[in-house]
């Protein structure tokens, strides 16, 4: 019996967006660049509620003192590019957005 080929995880998360970013390590580079702070609405309670996101979320423009409820697609790649970074992100919609 053959076994079906990897597939991608595709799944949507709901995150808040902290006012202010981290100076983080970029991905794939030693370069220090600004990074957004993310809190995961399913984030363990044995885990850090939240970490620094070094990748972008496509589609998404960040104002520094805001701070944001976003719907989020998030892909696993089965098979991901070695030169990009692997899950992506991609805004699906801002649910909302407030000055801090």
């Amino acid at each position: 019996m053959r076994e079906s080929p990897p597939q991608d995880i595709v799944r949507d998360e709901v995150w808040t967006i902290a006012h202010q970013t981290e100076m983080c390590n970029a991905s794939f580079t030693p370069e220090k660049r600004e990074c957004l702070v993310v809190t995961p609405e399913t984030h363990s309670s044995d885990s850090s509620p939240f970490h620094v996101l070094r990748g972008a979320i496509a589609g998404f423009d960040y104002e520094p003192g805001h701070k944001y409820r976003l719907l989020v697609t998030v892909t696993y790649f089965a098979n991901p590019p070695q030169d990009d970074g692997n899950p992506t992100y991609a805004l699906k919609r801002i649910i909302s957005m407030e000055k801090v």
